[in-house]
């Protein structure tokens, strides 16, 4: 009788347990392709070189005019699911630009391209310790997005951003240059 017992809490046990253990072994997974990924793209620059150059097609002869940092907001869609929309924010000391994109087939395709005019629209940002989040508001409407230092990503088009990029410097100029924006845009002064 006490085999059989033990036997029945077993059998529970991985009908319970199982599918947290799938969980936890799929996340362990994922997490160690995203850092050997990562690593890769430290020592290459790859996926930085494929945004780059997306971004010289984009905006043509504006290209040289702006420096690119890779972005995102995550839209929850329910309890254990969201949605997130990747961007690639341009900037300059007066211009801020929002490109949206996707991938597809190791493509990266425009969606959108939202140039902002400061005489309809407001920003807001905060900065923290991984990069600084921009807030876009138009009316009732508000544009989330939210940019990292280091972007991290798994190099598959399956997982939200198709782009792993270490960006540091460039989230640096971003926040000197929304501190130079809303100087200007309080005092008047350009």
């Amino acid at each position: 009788m006490g085999s059989k017992d033990s036997l029945i809490m077993l059998l529970g046990m991985l009908i319970v347990g199982g599918p947290y253990a799938l969980l936890i072994a799929g996340g362990l997974f994922v997490n160690a392709n995203e850092k050997r990924y990562m690593a890769a793209q430290r020592s290459t620059g790859r996926d930085k070189q494929r945004m780059l150059d997306f971004m010289q097609i984009v905006m043509k002869e504006y290209y040289g005019d702006y420096t690119y940092v890779a972005g995102g907001n995550r839209i929850s869609t329910g309890r254990y699911s969201a949605n997130y929309y990747p961007y690639i924010v341009g900037f300059n000391e007066k211009d801020l630009v929002i490109i949206s994109y996707t991938a597809r087939n190791g493509a990266l395709i425009c969606r959108n391209v939202l140039p902002v005019d400061w005489n309809c629209m407001r920003l807001k940002y905060h900065v923290f310790s991984k990069g600084v989040k921009l807030i876009l508001i138009l009316g009732k409407t508000k544009l989330r997005i939210k940019v990292n230092r280091v972007v991290m990503s798994d190099g598959s088009e399956k997982f939200d951003t198709p782009l792993g990029i270490f960006q540091e410097n460039e989230v640096d100029m971003l926040i000197i240059s929304l501190l130079r924006m809303q100087k200007k845009t309080r005092t008047g002064v350009s």
